[in-house]
């Protein structure tokens, strides 16, 4: 069946009395519906029908009118109610099956309201739901406000639920809020005078201890649709999406009768692309439009559960990549620029100048330009006059270009080639140096390679199927790339630079900056059922059991064996907000950031006193928080990693980074092997720090520990990675287990947790 595309446009002009009204937001929906139908529909509708379980206010029914494949349920005004917008998720998204697509846009009133306590404690330590508000005049209309973490829960079944609750797979999901205090889930209404009297007053408390005597200031759980009413709380549901909101979370959002700022630069940008633009390259481009004109609105960007930025727009498949950077002429400096710097791996003084080559939009724009950096910032750098191709052109205006590094100075990662030399040619003749990996001819010699390809033979022998790519520190055989004549050079080199990427990485650093001494980055690894440790050491072991860790037998019949995470961020000695960003490096290679970027603002900490503890993986908790029976500590469950069966060990990298400034951190991710996805410091008048950033990272081994001896014919059991081995004998059965020793120590060793 052909992909089908569901649009939720969801705008709300005129409020009841009480809350201000707006002037663009229906204006927002109209020229959104109007892409859609040029773009993926046409003119004339095909079909009409109502939204199910949908309420009529105002006059007006609610229905979902079908363009061919494009299907669009419009909920405006008075229709707009919390009910009705969620039964346009139950009733109408969920239909959406795994090549569809689903499109939810809200254009309205967003503010911020008290979060109920099981948040609190878990997933909200600001204390406040950014909400959406929606249509309210009488009490079957239902809430007032439909909040972040509801948001969340309606996603989660869009993504795994079809309308009669069954189990389906996800389909393409896209999310774009124009409200204030979008930027982490969801125009303020209560931030200027009413139009009418204040019947609708958010947050009369100051503090959340005031809104907990005033009784009815915090929502109970039960009121949150998707959570409570006996069922258990397990956190904020995760889904895989794209994430598009006017501002960041303690910003507003502006609008006029022409609509509001961002939905018009959205749609500026789409209507110039069509659908020919895959998702970081519309939020850079519609992010630099809206600043032409509103400097106090950043427009936010996020992808969730592994979503690929670099896919085509509404449609999915893959355009563009990482590799590539904006490009803009900086006005006020007289200068060209680019969004790279020393936080995606740039030297800050490179032996030679770095050499980038400059395309017009999308991946398959045409190369216009070259130049060299020449000054690297932390997040961007200065370019010199563009040297244009033949009969290209370049206007000073240009908001399409893209950078990409063709000489990058710094040591290069070396390869030993070998195998069946036609082979072996073909991959040589497709090398791609932008990699930055040079391939030699042996293992010996002053360029010790540390990779290795070489070609390898069917089962049989007879004939040559295979890349082989090997890690040759550890002997490890990192991926089998089938010999397809065409795509096998391309997917080896893709491969090589993700590995190289990977790497660089986990070295990446900024030694000089003044964030390090500002926070502490801690790991929280759980042991069965609630207990916990807590970690901040760069090297952690973790040797698993089945009595103190987790087993999790799939359909299958496989046994994974696992533990939980949960990474946080210990806050000392700031007065001003940051910016957090987590990267997990897998052995797979993958770089995610599960959670994209999370804001420390020093608004929600007014009272800030010492050290302030905070989750910076927010949305990874997969299941109820639980108190330790024996000291009443809150316990918080995190993100689940596994080793699969017979897979003895596996080794992970955390690293968070911390910036004044926002980072696109879509730039630094990267799928698996094989998969389809200013340095100087300037300091302000009340000592902030500016254009500063820093990393921190903690490496994590997990290594499977038998708890029994095996039987006689078996050979020896190791335990603690090697260092102690146990030979059978015929005659006696026993359990063995380590146990951490207690006391101090001074070691530079890794960290050990023994089960």
């Amino acid at each position: 069946m052909e992909k089908q595309i569901y649009a939720l446009l969801v705008g709300i002009n005129e409020y009841p009395v009480g809350i201000r009204s707006l002037n663009g937001c229906l204006e927002d929906v109209r020229k959104i519906e109007t892409f859609l139908k040029q773009n993926f529909g046409q003119e004339n509708p095909t079909a009409s029908e109502p939204l199910a379980e949908a309420a009529q206010n105002g006059g007006e029914s609610v229905v979902v009118t079908s363009y061919d494949k494009l299907h669009i349920c419009k909920i405006t005004n008075a229709n707009a109610t919390y009910h009705n917008i969620i039964a346009g998720f139950t009733q109408f998204l969920r239909k959406a099956g795994p090549d569809d697509v689903v499109w939810f846009h809200y254009s309205g009133h967003g503010t911020e309201a008290w979060t109920a306590d099981e948040f609190f404690e878990t997933v909200e330590p600001g204390a406040l739901d950014q909400v959406l508000v929606c249509h309210k005049s009488k009490p079957e209309d239902g809430q007032l406000l439909l909040a972040d973490k509801e948001l969340a829960a309606l996603l989660h079944e869009v993504e795994t639920l079809d309308v009669e609750g069954q189990a389906k797979e996800s389909p393409h999901i896209v999310v774009s809020l124009d409200c204030c205090h979008s930027g982490t889930g969801t125009r303020d209404p209560f931030d200027e005078p009413f139009v009418s009297t204040r019947k609708v007053v958010m947050r009369k408390a100051t503090t959340r201890e005031e809104a907990i005597e005033r009784s009815d200031e915090i929502r109970k759980l039960d009121d949150y649709y998707g959570y409570g009413n006996g069922k258990p709380f397990e956190g904020v549901p995760l889904s895989r999406h794209v994430f598009m909101a006017a501002c960041q979370s303690d910003e507003l959002a502006a609008e006029d009768p022409g609509g509001g700022a961002f939905t018009a630069a959205l749609m500026r940008t789409l209507s110039q692309s069509g659908n020919q633009i895959n998702y970081a390259d519309l939020l850079m481009r519609t992010r630099a439009f809206i600043r032409k004109t509103r400097d106090k609105q950043n427009p936010q960007f996020s992808t969730y559960g592994n979503f690929n930025p670099f896919t085509r727009f509404l449609e999915g498949s893959p355009l563009g990549s990482a590799d590539r950077y904006p490009v803009w002429f900086n006005q006020r400096l007289d200068r060209w620029q680019v969004q790279a710097g020393a936080i995606h791996g740039l030297p800050t003084q490179p032996e030679t100048p770095i050499q980038v080559a400059l395309f017009s939009t999308g991946t398959n724009g045409r190369k216009v330009a070259t130049a060299t950096i020449t000054s690297t910032g932390a997040q961007k750098s200065t370019l010199s006059p563009l040297a244009l191709e033949a009969g290209a052109a370049v206007s000073e205006t240009a908001e399409n270009l893209q950078a990409e590094i063709t000489h990058l100075p710094v040591p290069p990662v070396f390869v030993w080639l070998h195998g069946v030399e036609p082979f072996v040619q073909k991959l040589k003749d497709n090398w791609d140096d932008s990699k930055n990996v040079q391939h030699v001819a042996g293992p010996e010699g002053e360029q010790k390679p540390m990779l290795e390809v070489h070609t390898a033979p069917d089962e049989a022998g007879s004939s040559f199927t295979h890349y082989l790519i090997k890690d040759r520190r550890s002997g490890r055989l990192l991926q089998r790339v089938p010999a397809e004549p065409d795509a096998a050079p391309t997917a080896v080199m893709d491969s090589l630079g993700k590995i190289v990427r990977w790497e660089r990485t986990i070295e990446l650093k900024n030694e000089q900056s003044l964030l390090l001494n500002k926070f502490d980055f801690e790991l929280l690894v759980q042991e069965a059922p609630v207990k916990q440790q807590v970690f901040s050491a760069g090297e952690v072991l973790i040797h698993l059991d089945t009595e103190k860790y987790f087993e999790h037998i799939k359909d299958n019949g496989e046994k994974l064996l696992f533990t939980r995470f949960l990474p946080r961020v210990r806050i000392r000695q700031i007065n001003q907000d940051l910016f957090f960003y987590l990267l997990h490096l897998r052995p797979d290679y993958s770089i995610r950031s599960y959670a994209g970027e999370i804001p420390f603002k020093m608004a929600n900490h007014e009272n800030l006193n010492g050290v302030v503890a905070f989750p910076i993986e927010l949305n990874l908790l997969t299941e109820v928080s639980k108190r330790d029976p024996e000291t009443g500590e809150l316990v918080l469950v995190g993100k689940n990693w596994a080793l699969s069966e017979g897979e003895n060990e596996a080794t992970s990298y955390f690293k968070v980074i911390a910036s004044t400034e926002e980072i696109d951190i879509e730039q630094l991710l990267q799928d698996k092997l094989g998969g389809s996805r200013d340095d100087d410091f300037e300091e302000t008048g009340d000592d902030r720090i500016s254009n500063d950033w820093c990393s921190k990272t903690i490496k994590l081994t997990m290594l499977r520990q038998e708890n029994e001896i095996p039987g006689l014919d078996a050979s020896a059991l190791t335990l603690a990675n090697g260092a102690i081995e146990i030979a059978p004998h015929p005659e006696l059965r026993a359990g063995v287990g380590l146990q951490q020793s207690g006391g101090g120590r001074r070691s530079l060793d890794p960290t050990h947790l023994f089960a």
